[in-house]
């Protein structure tokens, strides 16, 4: 997927990673992290899914929740929501240090 092909979900990710330079520690472009990220988020929806299976409960997702209607539009992150995120990695990373 070339940039311009990037939904404005990971378009907004990529503006917020830029804006905090969080791009600087791997050397990683912005919008490949920002692609990245949403595949992480898809994953994890994935993995969700799966493990509601598992234990015999209804797997499927709740398209009534902000993150999951995110994920299927083409609408921006609300204000707040990726700088949120950003500020939670940034406190993962400075533990692990």
């Amino acid at each position: 997927m070339s940039e311009f092909e990037m939904s404005d979900f990971e378009k907004s990710i990529r503006d917020q990673i830029n804006m905090h330079c969080m791009e600087n520690r791997s050397n990683t472009p912005d919008h490949i992290l920002a692609m990245y990220l949403n595949a992480c988020l898809l994953a994890f929806d994935t993995a969700v899914q799966q493990r509601e299976t598992w234990y015999g409960r209804d797997s499927r997702p709740s398209f009534g929740s902000m993150k999951a209607n995110l994920l299927q539009s083409n609408d921006p992150a609300p204000p707040g929501m990726v700088a949120s995120l950003i500020e939670e990695g940034k406190k993962m990373v400075s533990h692990t240090k």
